[in-house]
């Protein structure tokens, strides 16, 4: 009751309740803006809009304005204003209302003196509702000094208080059991010049539980100590009921009591390893994703979502206590800098239901905000691992961004910097300071720390990402003790009316390191056949991957070219297929001059892996299907100055495409290329040790062009270069190339990504097959080759001439029948194994 101090057991049921409350007109309130007096909207979870009020130029039928004061000079209730959280045009405002329409105070938009007014609305019928919920947009400015530095005011002045105290200036909002008994009103109130508009809320619950009405009111009281603002704003009023217990949390309620604080268990800068924070729940991870509730699929309410953050502070302290903004989500912990220009974060779940363009997969996804301010916050998790285990984490995010004196104020689809579009660059590449507000990062401490300024964290490439979801560049490291922990992050450099981030679809994944005992980090392609398909269409190539299922074999590799989608149902056949991707770059996928000094390759490698970027945008299934991706199609720069700067060019490309998490094949050379002297100083530049380091792989073409004859040129050298068994100038010219690999041990996986042989149209069936049967038998002896794919399935335009689709049917039947064959052993394997194999292929 108003005036009265309510039990320890009663504050803290009512605390709880307040943990409740949906602030959901914050998110929606560019929604509800366009259709104001929305009633009874329902969603598909049991809750239900049961009133809404955006406001205009007077206070709707159903508001009632009383002065409950007993000062002189004028009569203090409530009106209507200009001045807005997201609504097109007004707010509530507390002493803006007089009833003569006179400015206050002889002129003046402040008050100084007693103000008891209440705003009140009603009756609710909250009759078969569960529960209920009040939330609401507040601004409370109570002394006139502040002016415009009220938006610097810290939030940890604001005081908080279950009724309004004999001093000071108060803003509460309330639930009545009548219209007009303020007595037994059930209100909070908050005192304070905030400067910045708020996320408030009430819960119902009493009113629901029972069955019965309500009457929602706004309070603003003054002692009249001469010291006064511009009062106080209310905006954007919802009451939702929710017809079961399924309450989903989308926003949640700015913090004003402190909760009990508790030192985190870590002490700053430490590397040793430290106990969690928190438990972690028990519900199994998604399939092949180490982290637990990684797409934010757990409801909060009925799976253990908590309350708790860790705080760091400028001096080097820590804290974990529960805050009132935070609304955590299962099997995680919020983590917030504070101090400074950083202040606690709003963190809670979003719906699909309310808005879609926010959740990237699922029902749900996490949101990061602040308003009026800025955070550097995010959520982390701990994970048991192996020590010696390298994890690769990713995440998807994106941020809305938008300036109250900006040319769209409120526009929930225009983000400052980005406008309209959706927005991606790489931190430094922001080409000016409104791009370079919001920066996400994903970071992983392999020592398993709980502090993210810890040196010992490894963070990623920063992005500014706007507008819809992008993926953040990835990280790997290697675990260096029986836990990992793995941070989310977003920070924002401008205290914007809405930092608003949005997360989605975090993985943490085990990368495979290879076989440690024989040195070769990839996979060995020990049995059956290498040959494999490339296709422009997909025509037969379903059909074809049945049959070898069947036959208990498959392709070994698959390529597409820009029709890309098919390809997901071929790794859902056979998940061991390595699926081989290019998405086509016209006159730039020949890297044209890079041979030239004043050619910028960090330039060029930006605008090659873009091409795949907007794909996996496009197209999100692609990044669980394409293994490697092709970034160039048959360069042949001159010299070999002209190989050392495409050797470079591929270096960018493939660092920039690690910080997206992404594997490339390298080079795609043409058939018949490069000179001796030109892989000497592709090799020279390091390249191939950087592939190697980095898990790429190495793609080029082979064949005959005039000539059905597969063997043409097979055992003659190419100038300069030594006699290496088994090469030649066309067909396995690659060897030539392996040998200097080996000698640096520097050696990759091999896709010969095209391979022809002649006018495949002039020649038979029964031709073709022997030419690629031959091939493939000659290749399999070699450890690192993976497949070699014949050009092409599903022609298009010029290359209706090379359609293997008619040799298939034969090739798929020698593929089962040499399915057991053994194939070419590494280096590192032992001597009698070699010689089993070659006792059995003789």
């Amino acid at each position: 009751m108003r005036g009265e101090k309510p039990r320890k057991d009663a504050w803290l049921a009512f605390t709880l309740g307040l943990a409740l409350v949906v602030v959901a007109a914050v998110l929606l309130s560019p929604v509800w803006a366009q259709h104001p007096g929305v009633w009874g909207t329902a969603a598909s979870d049991g809750r239900e809009t049961v009133f809404s009020e955006t406001f205009s130029s007077e206070l709707g039928a159903g508001w009632t304005a009383v002065d409950a004061s007993d000062a002189d000079g004028g009569s203090y209730t409530w009106g209507t204003d200009p001045f807005t959280a997201t609504s097109p045009a007004y707010s509530a405002w507390s002493v803006g209302g007089g009833s003569d329409g006179s400015e206050l105070d002889g002129g003046s938009d402040t008050y100084t003196h007693h103000v008891d007014s209440w705003l009140v609305y009603g009756p609710i019928d909250l009759r078969g509702f569960k529960e209920a919920t009040m939330a609401f947009e507040w601004w409370l400015e109570t002394d006139a000094a502040v002016g415009e530095a009220g938006q610097a005011v810290e939030l940890g002045g604001v005081e908080g208080a279950s009724g309004p105290p004999e001093e000071g200036d108060w803003l509460g909002w309330c639930v009545l059991p009548g219209e007009d008994d303020f007595e037994n009103a059930r209100c909070e109130y908050v005192s304070g010049s905030i400067g910045r508009w708020l996320s408030g809320g009430l819960a119902l619950d009493e009113a629901a539980g029972n069955g019965g009405r309500v009457w929602i009111a706004f309070h603003f009281v003054s002692d009249g100590d001469g010291a006064g603002g511009r009062g106080a704003f209310v905006d954007d009023v919802v009451v939702r009921g929710y017809r079961d217990h399924r309450i989903a949390l989308p926003l949640v309620l700015r913090r004003f009591f402190s909760g009990r604080r508790v030192m985190l268990p870590l002490v700053r800068k430490d590397p040793k390893p430290t106990p969690s924070p928190t438990p972690s729940p028990t519900p199994t991870p998604e399939p092949g994703n180490l982290l637990e509730n990684g797409g934010f699929e757990l409801s909060w309410t009925e799976n253990g979502g908590t309350q708790r953050a860790a705080s760091y502070r400028d001096d080097g302290s820590a804290y974990e206590e529960s805050r009132g903004t935070v609304f955590t989500p299962p099997g995680w912990l919020t983590w917030f800098r504070e101090g400074g220009s950083y202040v606690e974060p709003n963190v809670g779940e979003i719906l699909k239901t309310e808005e879609s363009r926010r959740v990237r997969s699922g029902s749900r996804s996490l949101e990061v905000f602040t308003r009026y301010s800025q955070h550097d916050a995010g959520l982390l998790q701990q994970v048991a691992v192996e020590p010696g285990t390298r994890v690769r984490l990713s995440a998807w995010a994106h941020a809305w961004s938008n300036w109250h004196d900006g040319p769209n104020p409120g526009d929930s689809l225009w983000s400052e910097g980005a406008r309209y579009d959706c927005g991606f660059r790489l931190e430094g590449d922001a080409p000016n300071d409104e791009w370079a507000n919001f920066t996400f990062r994903v970071g992983i401490d392999p020592t398993g720390g709980v502090d993210p300024t810890a040196d010992s964290v490894a963070w990623g490439q920063g992005a500014h990402i706007y507008n819809c979801f992008h993926e953040v560049p990835a990280v790997e490291v290697e675990a260096r003790a029986h836990r990992v922990t793995i941070f989310l992050r977003s920070r924002t450099a401008w205290p914007y009316q809405y930092n608003h981030a949005y997360w989605d679809d975090v993985r943490l994944e085990a990368v495979d390191g290879g076989d440690e005992e024989s040195g070769w980090m990839y996979p060995t392609m020990g049995r059956g056949s290498r040959i494999g398909v490339h296709s422009i269409l997909p025509n037969r190539v379903g059909g074809f991957t049945d049959e070898l299922v069947a036959g208990g074999t498959r392709f070994p590799v698959v390529k597409a070219v820009d029709d890309l989608g098919w390809l997901t149902g071929i790794k859902e056949s056979d998940p061991e297929t390595i699926i081989v991707a290019r998405v086509s770059a016209f006159e730039l996928e020949g890297c044209p001059n890079v041979q030239d000094p004043d050619t910028d390759l960090d330039e060029m490698a930006n605008a090659l892996l873009s091409l795949i970027l907007n794909r996996l945008t496009e197209d999100a299934r692609l990044r669980g299907t394409v293994a490697y991706w092709e970034i160039a199609n048959e360069p042949d720069p001159p010299k070999p100055e002209g190989y050392r700067r495409l050797a470079e060019l591929m270096i960018k490309c493939m660092e920039k495409a690690e910080r997206y998490g992404l594997k490339l094949a390298i080079f795609s050379l043409n058939a018949g290329t490069p000179e001796w002297d030109e892989m000497k100083a592709m090799v020279g530049t390091g390249v191939f040790a950087r592939a190697q380091e980095g898990g790429h792989i190495l793609a080029l073409h082979e064949g005959t062009f005039d000539t059905h004859d597969p063997r043409s040129g097979w055992g003659q050298t190419i100038p300069g270069a030594p006699e290496v068994e088994g090469a030649g100038n066309l067909n396995f010219r690659y060897r030539y190339l392996y040998h200097l690999l080996k000698k640096r041990d520097q050696v990759i996986p091999l896709v010969v990504s095209e391979w022809y042989c002649g006018d495949e149209a002039s020649a038979s069936t029964e031709t073709l097959v022997n030419a690629v049967t031959w091939y493939e038998r000659e290749a399999s002896e070699d450890y690192y080759f993976w497949g070699t794919l014949p050009f092409t399935l599903g022609p298009t335009g010029q290359w209706w001439h090379t359609d293997y689709e008619r040799v298939y049917p034969d090739l798929v039947d020698y593929m089962i029948e040499i399915r057991g064959r053994e194939n070419g052993v590494t280096p590192e394997e032992s001597y009698w194994e070699m010689l089993k194999w070659r006792l059995r292929w003789w």
